[in-house]
């Protein structure tokens, strides 16, 4: 995790810098506690400060911890294959690197005979939208650095004085 100054500025680039015109999704596997519960939780009250200050619409989704890429056409599906299109296309066209932490697999059904590809994503993924066009993908290599989701959402705090770092409930 990287969050000083000089390692920000390496992904301020790839933030939203108008709150009007951003959106944050985060993707997470299971809402679920795990092994690393802590991390998870850090980045639901740091998306949550950054709503509450109304500096970014923000959503929550969960895409499990495999995406089959020739899953049946509906609604809800389609927009998850068309989600991962984009953050591949995105890392293609950027210094942005995410092949570390989404693999791909291939998967042979002894059973059908068939065989799929299917995407494992990170446990907990951020994607920033400004003006309705994605800007960043976390986790990420940039430079040589990696960048995970709380980095990006620290890195967001400290670009927006307005938000309130701590609530009531934490300072008693």
């Amino acid at each position: 995790m990287h969050t000083s100054d000089t390692h920000a500025a390496a992904i301020d680039r790839y933030l939203p810098t108008d709150g009007d015109d951003g959106r944050l999704v985060f993707f997470v596997r299971s809402l679920a506690p795990t092994t690393d519960n802590t991390t998870q939780t850090d980045c639901f009250d740091r998306l949550r400060r950054l709503a509450d200050a109304e500096s970014f619409d923000v959503a929550v989704r969960v895409w499990g911890d495999g995406i089959c890429t020739h899953a049946p056409e509906m609604e809800g599906i389609s927009e998850m294959l068309e989600t991962i299109t984009e953050i591949y296309s995105f890392s293609a066209e950027s210094d942005s690197n995410i092949t570390p932490f989404f693999d791909v697999q291939r998967v042979d059904s002894s059973l059908s005979g068939e065989s799929f590809e299917r995407v494992i994503p990170p446990h907990r993924t951020l994607l920033a939208y400004e003006g309705g066009t994605l800007s960043g993908v976390f986790p990420c290599r940039v430079e040589g650095q990696t960048y995970t989701p709380c980095d990006a959402l620290a890195a967001l705090e400290a670009n927006h004085d307005e938000i309130e770092l701590f609530s009531a409930a934490d300072a008693a």
